[in-house]
């Protein structure tokens, strides 16, 4: 039983990595704050990146996942459990203390 519950939590992590297989690690945290719902410029300023770049990112990562909006985006980086894959920043781990 044991070894048959280990092949399916390496199935299901396979499963969630190839998901986002396509992204960068810059996309794929972008990506997480957009899950969090935060906005372009509350990313810009979290990632010390300009809101223009952000912006950017945003729509590259549309692309890649084939998604029509931020909704959609987060949506599928929830489903596909993201918060698993992408650790939190220190400024979480801060709030959470």
């Amino acid at each position: 039983t044991a070894t048959v519950f280990a092949e399916m939590r390496k199935m299901n992590e396979a499963q969630h990595n190839a998901a986002f297989a396509d992204l960068t690690p810059q996309e794929m945290s972008v990506l997480t704050l957009v899950s969090q719902g935060l906005t372009n410029r509350q990313i810009a300023v979290k990632l010390y990146l300009g809101e223009g770049t952000v912006r950017n990112y945003v729509s590259s990562i549309l692309g890649k996942l084939g998604v029509a909006n931020r909704a959609e985006a987060a949506a599928f980086a929830v489903k596909n459990n993201i918060h698993e894959l992408v650790p939190p920043s220190d400024s979480d781990e801060d709030k959470r203390k």
